[in-house]
């Protein structure tokens, strides 16, 4: 089958947006006053929440946040709809200064949150007892003991345990540093999901819009505090790697990476995904579909057996020196029941429990449990078979190769999100995997500068609810209300971007 040209996205013809194009020409320096601006509000943003948080008291705090919110908003809107107008290729040759924005505003949020004492001597990422967690697993697993908590194995996949234990090493086995380490760590793999982003975007000519929602989202104030503080970076770096190598780009069979296809590589970056947070592998299905239905066995089959291989490889280890650890992740996870902040608690709270039970935390059971475990678990496949066959019928007469793996790319991202968001346990990090694979998403279906304005606001909106639920645990009339706020963002843009998947992949290679 021969590689098709990729059909770019035509922009929006109107008075605006003429006036736009004039204006880029008349003074071009305007784009790097649009980045100047996003600069500036990341870099705001690394630093107020912090002080907020030590300087005044909770309950007080969710309109200084909606302020932010509004400012970061605005600003990326803006960007968002600007860059539209702008040249494409002037930002194809514009990933040294991505570079910069990830950077920057990352490195002095890392800073601030390390200087500033929650105790003396005690730095604000102490407030965290996941990361003394990890510290205790990795150090565990560095001096020759088994990896426990409270006398039970470790929670997380064994790939987990990889990354905690490379952090623990680069420490040097010292708490104190790994407080550091840890996050300049995250920061690196924020950094390459960026890059990768940023490499969706060149390869199917929309480096413009790719650009600003990469930078769009190392900016948001309100993801930075687990990017660094929680290991679910890791994960969604490899996602959109993986997805980067997956798509169609230059080269004679249309694959390009480290040589004629990126079929293996793909295979690579969502099985070391998979061991790390399980969660990058349910796209591969819907990968798998698109090699089939262009023809491209090899690749199928290249795909399958890295991996399959390379996953084997990397737990078949840890299952034979201790079975029942290995499985302990699996089996705890599978018994965990509905906590507070989860999408099904909320159905619950509203429409099935009259005495309205609320848990003691978001992240607590409540002491009343009408939807059982394994209905909802089928309810979360269902809903995943469901965007499946939606995505068949979508591309059921869709020949061009680009165009399907577009389509299968974005629906694979969104299945990631719909079984993250259908999850009856839910945490405020797994909002770092669902962000990222909905804004890769957006560069995948987004039609105009609108759709890219409104795409941000929405997820920075949704990064705002979720943010607060957890921050105001303590406070259940506020925290419910975000919760609602967080879904419904979340899922009103999960949704409209299943439902985008029949508008300009399908209808512009028809």
């Amino acid at each position: 089958m021969s590689v098709t040209p990729q059909t770019k996205l035509t922009r929006p013809v109107s008075a605006a947006s003429a006036k736009a194009e004039r204006l880029v020409r008349r003074w071009p320096a305007l784009d790097w006053l649009v980045i100047g601006a996003m600069l500036v509000v990341s870099l705001l943003s690394a630093w107020l929440p912090v002080g907020w948080t030590r300087d005044y008291k909770r309950y007080n705090q969710p309109g200084l946040y909606w302020q932010l919110t509004a400012g970061v908003s605005l600003v990326y809107a803006i960007a968002g709809w600007w860059v539209w107008q702008a040249d494409e290729k002037a930002f194809r040759r514009r990933g040294w200064v991505l570079a910069g924005l990830v950077l920057l505003p990352n490195l002095l949020n890392i800073w601030v949150r390390y200087k500033t004492e929650l105790q003396p001597g005690q730095p604000l990422f102490g407030r965290d007892s996941d990361i003394g967690l990890y510290f205790k697993y990795a150090h565990d697993f560095a001096t020759g003991l088994k990896p426990t908590f409270q006398n039970h194995p470790m929670e997380y996949p064994q790939g987990a345990l990889l990354v905690f234990w490379l952090a623990e090493r680069l420490s040097r086995g010292k708490l104190e540093t790994f407080y550091w380490v840890f996050p300049g760590l995250m920061l690196a793999f924020q950094l390459l999901g960026a890059l990768a982003l940023f490499g969706i975007g060149r390869k199917i000519g929309r480096s413009r819009v790719a650009f600003v929602m990469a930078a769009g989202l190392v900016g948001s104030p309100f993801l930075m505090p687990y990017n660094y503080t929680r290991f679910d970076m890791v994960p969604a770096a490899l996602l959109l790697a993986g997805v980067y190598c997956f798509l169609p780009g230059a080269g004679p069979e249309g694959f390009r990476l480290l040589g004629r296809n990126g079929s293996w590589q793909s295979g690579l970056l969502l099985a070391v995904g998979f061991v790390v947070k399980w969660l990058p592998v349910v796209t591969a299905p819907f990968m798998a579909v698109a090699y089939w239905r262009t023809g491209r066995r090899r690749e199928l089959i290249l795909f399958g057996a890295v991996l399959a291989g390379l996953s084997v490889v990397v737990l078949a280890p840890f299952w034979l020196v201790d079975q029942a650890a290995f499985w302990y992740p699996l089996q705890w996870q599978s018994s965990r029941k509905l906590t507070g902040e989860s999408f099904w608690y909320l159905l619950q709270y509203q429409f099935f429990d009259s005495q309205h039970t609320i848990p003691a935390r978001p992240w607590s059971e409540p002491a009343l449990i009408l939807l059982d475990n394994n209905l909802l678990q089928y309810l979360q496949i269902g809903l995943v078979a469901a965007l499946f066959g939606l995505t068949l019928g979508q591309f059921r007469r869709l020949n061009q190769l680009n165009r399907l793996f577009d389509g299968w790319a974005g629906a694979g991202l969104l299945a990631v999100a719909v079984f993250t968001l259908a999850n009856r346990v839910f945490s405020p990090q797994y909002w770092v995997l669902i962000g990222w694979a909905l804004a890769a998403t957006l560069v995948l279906r987004a039609k105009n500068g609108l759709e890219v304005a409104a795409g941000l606001v929405l997820l920075t909106v949704a990064g705002l609810a979720n943010f607060l639920v957890f921050h105001l645990g303590a406070f259940p009339e506020q925290w419910i209300n975000y919760s609602w706020l967080f879904f419904g963002a979340s899922w009103l843009l999960t949704g409209w971007l299943i439902w985008r998947g029949k508008g300009p992949t399908a209808s512009q290679a028809s």
